[in-house]
C-alpha cells in the first residue's frame, strides 16, 4: 500500500500540472480574442478583421480552443457584420468557421449546407476571388479530417468558375489562385497514384504559371510532374522537368527546392546506371547544401543525409564497399545526432551500415578457410556424385508418379462436374417434361374413347398447347448447354466483339413472341467499347434474359437493352436488360440469386418455363469471367446487368 500511494500522488500531480498548462493557454487566447475584439469594435478596419478571422479559423479548425469560445465569438461577429454592411463581402470566412464547427460536431452535412450558402452569396455578389479562396480553405480543411474525395471537388469547382469566367470574357483572373488550385488537384490525384490525372494538372498549373512568369511556381510545379513521370517510367522527361525545377528554383531563391531537383536527377542517374553523371550532380548537390544559410539546423541535416546516403548507393554501384560503409555511417550518425526523429530512416541506414560490416567479416572468414576446404570437397566428391545419382533417380520416379497423380485428379473432377451437369439435365426433363406429355398422352387417348367432345378435346389442347411451346425453349437451353459443356465442361472462345451486332441478332429472333404480347425492345448504347466475349454463350445468355423479360413482361409495356461502361470499373462493360414487369419480392430474389437449382415461374400470359435458362446463364457469364446481378421490386419490374471484361484494358 505503501509503495502505491507515490504512483497515485505522482499521476494526480501530473494531471494537474497539465491541467494547469491548458488553463494557461486558454486564458492567453482569450485575452487575445477579447482584447482584439474590443479594439476592432471601436476602430474597424479591414486589416484587424481579416487578422482576427484568420486566428479564429486556425483555432477552430485545429481544436485549439474550446468550440463554446468559438461560437460565442461567432455570434459577435454576426452583430458585427450587421452593423457593417462594408465588410459583407468578408463574411464567407465568418460561414466558413462555422461550417468548421458543424464538422467538429459530427455534422459534416451542415458544413457542406453552409459552405454551399456562403458560395451562392459570393456568385450573387461577383466576388469570384472570395470565392476561389473560400474553396481553398474548405479544401484545406477536408484534408486535415480525411475527407479527400469532397477536397477535390471543392478544387473541381474552382476550375468551373476559371472556365466560365473565360466564357465571359472576364479577364481579370489570371493570379496564383489558377495555378494553386491546378497544383493541389494533381497533389490529389498523385496521393490517389491516378498519374495520368496528376500529370494532366500539373500540366495545366505548369502552363498558367508560365503565362503568369511566375518563376517560383514554375520550379515547383516542374518538380511536381518529374515526380509523376518517374512513376510512369518516363525517366527523360522527368529529368528535363527536374532541370527546369533546378534553373527556375535558383531564380527564385529556392535553394532547397534546386536541391530537391537535383537529388530527383540522381536517383534518375543511378536507376540508369549512369554513374560518373550521377556523382556529379551528387557533389552540384553537395555545394548548394554547404551554402544554405539557414538557421534551421534540422533542414541542413536533412540535406546532409539525404545526399550522403546517395553517395553511399552509388559507391554501393561501383563495388567499393568500403566507402559505401563510410557514407553511410556518416549518414547514420548525422541522423542520430539531429533533432529529427525519422526512426524508420534511421533504422534503414542502420541496418545498411551493420550489413556491410557483416559481409566484410564474412568475406574475411571465408578466405581463411578457403584452403582447408578445398582438401574437405575432393574427400566428399565421391559420396555427393552417388547421393547425386541416387536422389535424380528418385525424384524422376517422383515427377512421373505426381504426373499421373494429377492426371488422375483432372480425370475424376471433369467426370464429377459432368456428372453433375447430367444430374441437373436428367431431373429437369423428369421434372418438367413429363407433365405436359403425360397431359397431351392422356388427351388423345380420352379423346380417342369419344369421353372427350370435339370442343372439350379444343380447350384442354390450348392449355397443353401452351405447355409444349414453353419447353421448346427448354429443349433449346439444353441443347445449348450439351454442346458446349457435357463432353469436357464449358469450353469457351474468347474474342473482341461488338456488342450492338449480337442484340441486333436477338432482338429480330424474339420479334414473334414481342409482338404477341404487343412488347417493344428498345437498344441504348452508351458506349461502342468491344467486349471479350465467346460469340455463342453471349447469344444462348442474352436470348434467355430477354426472353425471360418478355415473359414477365404486361401486354404493351417496353423492353430495354442498354449498353454501357461500368463507373464503378471502368474496364468492364455494363449490360441491362430492365423490364417493368411483375419483378419479385426479396425472397424470391435471394432464392434465384444464391440457389444453384431451377425455380420456374408463371408469365404474365401463363407461358410455363423450366428455370433451366438462369441456370446456363450464370454458368456461361462465369465461363467469360463476367458476373451477373439482379435487382427486382414487386410490381416495378427487373434488372439484370451483366458485367464482362472490355476489349481495351
Amino acid at each position: 500500500m505503501k509503495g502505491i500511494l507515490p504512483i497515485f500522488i505522482f499521476i494526480f500531480l501530473g494531471k494537474f500540472a497539465s491541467s494547469q498548462i491548458d488553463s494557461a493557454f486558454e486564458a492567453k487566447n482569450h485575452k487575445w480574442y477579447k482584447d482584439h475584439y474590443v479594439n476592432l469594435i471601436q476602430k474597424p478596419s479591414m486589416n484587424d478583421l481579416h487578422t482576427f478571422l484568420g486566428n479564429l479559423r486556425w483555432h477552430a479548425s485545429h481544436s485549439e480552443i474550446p468550440l463554446k469560445d468559438v461560437k460565442f465569438y461567432i455570434s459577435k461577429l454576426d452583430t458585427y457584420f450587421d452593423n457593417h454592411p462594408e465588410f459583407l463581402k468578408e463574411k464567407y470566412e465568418l460561414n466558413f468557421i462555422k461550417a468548421v464547427v458543424q464538422m467538429h460536431t459530427g455534422h459534416p452535412e451542415r458544413f457542406h449546407l453552409i459552405i454551399k450558402t456562403a458560395q451562392e452569396d459570393l456568385i450573387k455578389g461577383r466576388y469570384y476571388k472570395e470565392l476561389i479562396h473560400l474553396n481553398h480553405e474548405v479544401c484545406h480543411f477536408l484534408l486535415t479530417v480525411n475527407h479527400k474525395k469532397e477536397a477535390k471537388l471543392y478544387l473541381h469547382q474552382n476550375e468551373k468558375v476559371f472556365a466560365d469566367l473565360k466564357a465571359s470574357g472576364f479577364k481579370d483572373f489570371k493570379g496564383f489562385e489558377t495555378v494553386q488550385t491546378a497544383n493541389s488537384l494533381g497533389f490529389l490525384y498523385k496521393s490517389e497514384e491516378q498519374l495520368d490525372s496528376a500529370e494532366r494538372y500539373y500540366r495545366i498549373g505548369l502552363e498558367r504559371a508560365k503565362e503568369n512568369q511566375d518563376v517560383t511556381w514554375i520550379g515547383l510545379i516542374s518538380g511536381n510532374l518529374g515526380d509523376v513521370l518517374v512513376r510512369k517510367g518516363q525517366y527523360e522527361l522527368a529529368e528535363d522537368l527536374f532541370k527546369t525545377d533546378k534553373k527556375e528554383s535558383l531564380k527564385s531563391g529556392q535553394v532547397t527546392s534546386a536541391v530537391n531537383a537535383i537529388l530527383a536527377i540522381v536517383d534518375i542517374k543511378v536507376s540508369q546506371n549512369k554513374i560518373n553523371e550521377a556523382e556529379s550532380y551528387i557533389k552540384e548537390a553537395d555545394s548548394l547544401i554547404v551554402g544554405l544559410n539557414s538557421t534551421d539546423n534540422e533542414l541542413i541535416d536533412h540535406y546532409f543525409v539525404q545526399q550522403t546516403k546517395r553517395l553511399g548507393d552509388l559507391y554501393l554501384l561501383k563495388d567499393e564497399k568500403a566507402k559505401a560503409k563510410e557514407n553511410f555511417e556518416k549518414a547514420f550518425l548525422r541522423l542520430k545526432n539531429s533533432n529529427n526523429n525519422n526512426l524508420l530512416l534511421k533504422n534503414s541506414l542502420n541496418n545498411r551500415r551493420y550489413l556491410f560490416e557483416d559481409n566484410v567479416h564474412k568475406i574475411v572468414e571465408l578466405e581463411e578457410k578457403s584452403q582447408r576446404r578445398q582438401y574437405i570437397i575432393w574427400a566428399i566428391f565421391i559420396i555427393l556424385f552417388w547421393l547425386v545419382l541416387t536422389v535424380v533417380n528418385q525424384k524422376r520416379f517422383n515427377k512421373r508418379l505426381k504426373i499421373k497423380n494429377a492426371l488422375i485428379e483432372e480425370q475424376a473432377k471433369g467426370l464429377e462436374e459432368l456428372n453433375l451437369q447430367k444430374t441437373k439435365l436428367f431431373s429437369i426433363v423428369a421434372h418438367d417434361m413429363r407433365n405436359p406429355f403425360a397431359n397431351l398422352r392422356n388427351l388423345i387417348d380420352l379423346h380417342s374413347d369419344k369421353a372427350l367432345s370435339d370442343e372439350e378435346f379444343l380447350m384442354f389442347s390450348k392449355d397443353i398447347n401452351k405447355s409444349i411451346h414453353g419447353l421448346s425453349g427448354t429443349f433449346e437451353n439444353i441443347m445449348s448447354w450439351a454442346q458446349v459443356g457435357m463432353e469436357k465442361g464449358i469450353r469457351v472462345n474468347i474474342t473482341s466483339l461488338n456488342f450492338a451486332s449480337l442484340v441486333s441478332e436477338i432482338i429480330l429472333q424474339t420479334q414473334p413472341i414481342c409482338e404477341a404480347k404487343s412488347i417493344s425492345i428498345q437498344y441504348i448504347e452508351d458506349d461502342s467499347d468491344a467486349i471479350l466475349v465467346d460469340k455463342n454463350l453471349m447469344l444462348v445468355v442474352l436470348r434467355n434474359l430477354i426472353q425471360n423479360a418478355i415473359k414477365f413482361s404486361h401486354i404493351g409495356s417496353q423492353i430495354i437493352v442498354q449498353y454501357s461502361i461500368n463507373p464503378e470499373n471502368r474496364k468492364e462493360a455494363s449490360v441491362q436488360i430492365i423490364d417493368k414487369g411483375v419483378g419479385m419480392n426479396e425472397e424470391q430474389l435471394n432464392r434465384l440469386i444464391n440457389s444453384n437449382s431451377n425455380h420456374s415461374h408463371t408469365g404474365t400470359q401463363g407461358e410455363k418455363g423450366s428455370g433451366l435458362g438462369l441456370m446456363i446463364c450464370k454458368d456461361f457469364i462465369v465461363a467469360m469471367n463476367g458476373r451477373l446481378k439482379i435487382e427486382s421490386k414487386v410490381g416495378e419490374g427487373s434488372v439484370f446487368k451483366v458485367f464482362l471484361p472490355l476489349s481495351k484494358q
